[in-house]
């Protein structure tokens, strides 16, 4: 629980310590005792994020639904979380097309404005979705990222628009467009992990790449690549496929190693 102390706490701190006029005393008693039962509903208030996109894999000029639950973990009946907001970046290569909301959409940031999420001991009737539509522009793995941006009082756990991947307010979801290498030049692709993680591994057609742990990987091989990242014992695998190019005015920025 996080206590912040304001002007008139500080006042009443002093009162009590210099003994001053009885009545101070019990007013700054009533006040002391009110801000903290409002600061320890404030700090049963838990709000997290999960997300997922309509499909893996896609081409170039598809139309992928990205799906934003919210859920007000909070157990105390009747508690709300209230100035609730979400906010959603959308990846550099994917246009904005819609949402189901009415969401503000600016250069591919969606702002999602909840007046307030009720609890319930049925946590199913505490949740809230938001579908986005977005079209994808080029090939590669595209990352839609989307975190509790604002909201009255404390969460628990995380803290809102700070940007840590691993808090259970943020939530990404990707999509692959296979990339394309030609078969008769030694063409390598550098793939990257979204950032934050603690751990990564690297997998090609499901095998683990014994030491590829690193954040990024050298792929030269045709393939379906997939990588997990650690975060508090979870892990996430996010499709990347590589796949032959018919020749070379095909492969469509693919790096060439001699």
């Amino acid at each position: 629980m996080r206590i912040v102390l304001t002007n008139w706490e500080t006042l009443c701190a002093k009162s009590m310590k210099y003994n001053l006029f009885s009545a101070t005393k019990i007013a700054c008693l009533f006040l002391l005792f009110f801000s903290w039962n409002i600061q320890q509903t404030y700090a049963q208030q838990d709000l997290s994020i999960s997300q997922i996109a309509s499909v893996d894999s896609a081409g170039v000029g598809d139309t992928v639904t990205f799906t934003i639950t919210l859920m007000n973990d909070d157990t105390t009946t009747g508690a709300s979380a209230t100035g609730v907001t979400v906010k959603n970046i959308l990846p550099a290569n994917m246009t904005y097309v819609s949402n189901n909301q009415g969401a503000l959409h600016n250069l591919g940031t969606v702002i999602w404005a909840i007046g307030g999420i009720g609890d319930s001991v049925v946590l199913s009737e505490a949740t809230h979705s938001l579908e986005i539509k977005a079209r994808i522009i080029a090939q590669g793995v595209h990352t839609n990222q989307a975190e509790v941006n604002t909201m009255n009082g404390f969460d628990i756990d995380s803290d809102p628009g700070d940007g840590v991947v691993t808090d259970d307010d943020y939530a990404t979801a990707c999509v692959s467009v296979p990339y394309k290498i030609c078969s008769t030049f030694k063409d390598t692709i550098t793939l990257t992990a979204p950032a934050g993680y603690m751990t990564y591994q690297w997998l090609k057609d499901g095998i683990v790449l014994g030491s590829e742990t690193a954040q990024t990987y050298k792929a030269y091989e045709v393939g379906d690549y997939t990588f997990n990242v650690g975060c508090a014992n979870e892990e996430k695998k996010i499709p990347v496929f590589l796949s032959y190019a018919t020749n070379r005015k095909n492969r469509e920025s693919v790096q060439r190693t001699n």
